[in-house]
């Protein structure tokens, strides 16, 4: 059948197999994966050339089978490359010789993990520890007792909550989103503990007259840190702003 030019003829192959695949998971929970398939000339690029056709462009199932619940994918991009084989001469002219040059097309299948999902997933139980964690702020300072019992809560949710994160992720040489989101999630939580203890240490209480006030002794460079209620949205606030850079990073 005559497409176009000088081809004269079609080919097609189906291929049932396994392919090697370099996991990037630097983005994770929010990774996108490039399958890469690469056909390559074993001969110089003067007898040989690839490339994607111009008129049958590459295309793909969105409801590709097998593929896992959570993945999308995106699109097909395309690139040449092309390599010097130094341990083959060919001749080029009369008594000039070079290198071979062998060419490879490469296409990149664009799969997209849905992240936000895995990301509830796997962190709520750090997400309510930080919560909990900020609840501390909402209780009087002469309660002491509730809250040293509900920071210690949330310090155990939030290492409890690491572990399980760590089990379920994968074992990779990079740190990821996640492993971004699990440290702010720790580092918030042992933040707002501090603040705790700065609020508590200038908390005191004082006897006048043989009865006992509470009183808030003002720490000249914290004094933002001993009103509760800013202490509460200021931690939320920069909780979901880190949150938010970290995603976009």
């Amino acid at each position: 059948i005559l497409f176009y030019g000088n081809k004269i003829s079609k080919e097609a192959r189906l291929i049932d197999s396994e392919f090697d695949h370099r996991w990037d998971l630097a983005n994770y929970p929010f990774d996108t994966q490039k399958l890469i398939f690469e056909f390559k000339s074993f001969v110089d690029t003067s007898l040989v050339k690839l490339s994607p056709s111009p008129k049958f462009a590459s295309t793909f199932e969105k409801e590709m089978r097998n593929l896992k619940p959570g993945y999308t994918i995106t699109d097909i991009n395309h690139r040449i490359n092309y390599t010097e084989v130094f341990t083959e001469r060919i001749n080029t002219a009369p008594n000039v010789t070079r290198s071979t040059i062998s060419q490879s097309l490469i296409f990149e299948l664009n799969i997209k993990r849905g992240g936000f999902v895995l990301f509830f997933k796997i962190f709520t139980g750090g997400l309510l520890s930080f919560l909990i964690s900020c609840l501390v702020f909402l209780i009087p300072l002469k309660d002491l007792d509730s809250r040293i019992n509900l920071a210690v809560g949330g310090i155990f949710g939030a290492i409890g909550s690491s572990a399980f994160v760590y089990d379920v992720l994968p074992v990779v040489n990079v740190f990821t989103k996640a492993d971004a989101i699990n440290n702010l999630i720790i580092a918030m939580v042992v933040f707002n503990i501090l603040v705790l203890l700065l609020q508590q240490s200038t908390f005191k209480r004082i006897n006048i007259d043989g009865k006992y006030l509470y009183r808030t002794v003002e720490a000249p460079y914290f004094k933002s840190w001993q009103n509760s209620r800013f202490a509460f949205f200021y931690s939320i606030y920069t909780f979901l702003t880190i949150l938010i850079a970290i995603f976009l990073w």
